[in-house]
């Protein structure tokens, strides 16, 4: 009674020498990952990143596209306000007397007539551009009878001008109408007036 019995050898799973029983295949620990497969991940990495950089390359051309739309849309704002300015600055010129012509009533204005004396000049602002080749704009006086033809001009561009319509009576027309018209000579009348206005002292 009373005395130990000695420990059997490995109850305590410790092999005598101090060595541990060999896990068995299966049984704990990580399991090993094998070199090539670790290929599909890389390839797949390397696929992603190609297709960012195919997304991003078309939103930055996207965006640069956009820009310089933009820019030419401001270039060309800056231009026909810089038209209206310099045509505005001439109208305090002593004896000029102007008129600024709309396709509406209160609707902004796509040209301007100076009358100064007998000289006449427009600028246009928003008209679109005709065919030299197949029609013209028509100048015309508006008074108490029926219109005059004042002088023919084409447009080029949105902003185009000034033309000298020529000179002679006119300094008592009350406004000025345009008219697009087919061929190269004004008619007897106007057929299709897309702008008026009348003249301003």
């Amino acid at each position: 009674a009373g005395s130990t019995r000695p420990p059997v050898p490995g109850a305590t799973g410790v092999r005598p020498g101090g060595d541990r029983p060999p896990t068995a295949p299966g049984r704990g620990g990580p399991p090993r990952r094998s070199g090539p497969r670790r290929a599909p991940r890389a390839r797949t990495r390397r696929l992603v990143a190609a297709a960012l950089v195919l997304v991003v390359a078309l939103g930055l051309g996207g965006l640069v596209a956009r820009t310089v739309q933009l820019q030419q849309q401001r270039d060309e704002q800056i231009a026909r306000t810089q038209t209206i300015f310099d045509m505005v600055s001439r109208f305090d010129s002593p004896g000029t007397r102007h008129a600024w012509l709309t396709e509406a009533p209160g609707a902004t204005p796509v040209a301007a007539v100076m009358v100064s004396g007998p000289t006449r000049q427009i600028v246009t602002v928003g008209l679109p551009a005709n065919s030299a080749a197949t029609d013209t704009y028509v100048l015309w006086g508006m008074g108490a009878g029926p219109p005059q033809a004042v002088g023919t001009f084409d447009v080029g561009s949105v902003e185009s001008g000034p033309h000298d319509i020529g000179s002679g009576p006119g300094a008592s027309y009350a406004g000025y109408a345009i008219s697009i018209e087919p061929g190269r000579t004004a008619p007897a009348s106007p057929s299709k007036v897309v702008a008026s206005g009348q003249v301003e002292i």
